[in-house]
């Protein structure tokens, strides 16, 4: 087949980008010819395809005419639709797989498969459908005021994009249009969500259920499992350094127990702040590559997953669970799903408390992480095997495009 790939990013960002990458690449291990649709970057990754791409926008100094021209294109973004056009005639896919468009992109290339009735499908990746600024979350708090209304008076009362009422405006209409209009229902023929609980959402948010398939992720390159547990009880938190991702709360847990280590991967806007605040028993890594993520999973006892916010399905997750290492996560969201058997790990309330509960009982608990790692290892052979999601992804190109 030939395999149109979309995503407003080409460069390494987060799950998303990693999830894109994998498939690319083991779509054309299978044979399979892709191209790439996505926003330019200096960043971007070498594509052993086709590629094109819309110029980037000036987010960080943005002149008054960009500033318009960033609103206009957030609603419907013309340029955008225009070099889709050039694309979908030069590659002349058989499908078109989407994955994030929103703002960079814009809904205006759906119009552009809705008018030519091309086989389209989109892995949605977050809760951008349920609510106009993607998290369910707000000032601190779960937040689901939005989901479902076609005029989502939320965002505005409450400013959730960054406070600014005229960008709050912005995504309301943004997203009470396009939902009005059916933009994303009439162009594509499957939704796929990573977890139950975002189909669940997606449902909620008006999208046709029947129309919704769980595929879970599952990486490309997998590890054997890390081995026996070092001496030293260590815990690892991988991801964002961001409010929603609750990473504080881990370190203040981490305070009142000191004979757990905590080794934290990663950058964002609250890596000074908990810098300035972290007890000499948590170590923050900054920026990690992959091949020193593998080895500090390798050094832990287990991961820790501390988010405030409905996590959907993450890849870190997953991962560990390759590594045979169990996870402590959030008992809400996609991470009860994953967690809330207790098969291979256990679910933490996103409090203090619940934290400094969950490192005591990692502190004394060796031989159970041993146990819930050998299982999480099973979980990840059975469950989230790449080959068998290529499978089901075809299978789901292949009825998009003889139904």
């Amino acid at each position: 087949m030939r395999i149109l790939q979309v995503n407003k990013f080409y460069d390494p960002r987060g799950g998303t980008e990693r999830v894109l990458y994998d498939l690319e690449d083991g779509l054309r291990d299978r044979g399979h010819e892709v191209g790439i649709f996505a926003g330019a970057h200096p960043r971007n990754r070498e594509s052993a395809g086709p590629v094109w791409l819309v110029p980037e926008r000036d987010y960080e100094r943005p002149s008054l005419r960009d500033r318009i021209g960033h609103a206009i294109g957030t609603l419907y973004d013309q340029r955008a639709r225009g070099l889709f056009r050039e694309a979908l005639d030069e590659f002349d896919p058989d499908v078109v797989h989407l994955h994030n468009i929103y703002h960079q992109l814009s809904p205006s290339i759906l119009d552009e498969l809705y008018d030519r009735r091309l086989p389209a499908v989109m892995t949605v990746h977050d809760y951008k459908l349920a609510c106009p600024v993607y998290r369910l979350y707000r000032d601190g708090e779960l937040c689901e005021e939005c989901v479902g209304r076609d005029w989502p008076v939320g965002v505005l009362i409450h400013r959730c994009s960054r406070g600014s009422l005229a960008e709050s405006a912005l995504l309301a209409v943004e997203s009470s249009w396009h939902r009005r209009r059916a933009s994303y229902p009439r162009a594509l023929d499957t939704f796929i969500s990573p977890s139950v609980f975002l189909a669940e959402k997606l449902v909620e948010a008006g999208l046709p259920e029947d129309r919704i398939e769980v595929v879970r992720n599952a990486p490309r390159s997998t590890l054997r499992p890390a081995g026996p547990l070092p001496d030293r009880p260590t815990v690892l938190c991988a991801g964002r350094l961001s409010s929603e991702k609750g990473v504080e709360l881990l370190v203040e847990a981490a305070r009142q127990v000191p004979e757990v280590e905590i080794r934290i991967a990663g950058t964002g806007p609250e890596e000074d702040r908990l810098r300035s605040v972290a007890p000499t028993n948590v170590a923050l890594l900054g920026r990690v590559e992959a091949p020193r993520l593998d080895q500090e999973r390798a050094r832990s006892w287990a991961s820790a997953v501390p988010s405030r916010w409905y996590e959907n399905a993450p890849m870190s997750v997953i991962e560990s669970w390759w590594a045979g290492r169990a996870v402590l996560g959030s008992g809400h969201g996609g991470l009860a799903e994953m967690l809330g058997d207790g098969e291979a790990g256990w679910t933490v309330e996103p409090t203090v408390a619940a934290w400094v509960r969950a490192l005591r009982r990692v502190a004394g608990g060796g031989g159970e992480l041993e146990r819930l790692g050998r299982q999480a290892r099973a979980r990840a052979e059975r469950e989230h095997g790449f080959d068998a999601y290529l499978d089901r992804i075809l299978e789901i190109y292949d009825r998009a495009i003889h139904d």
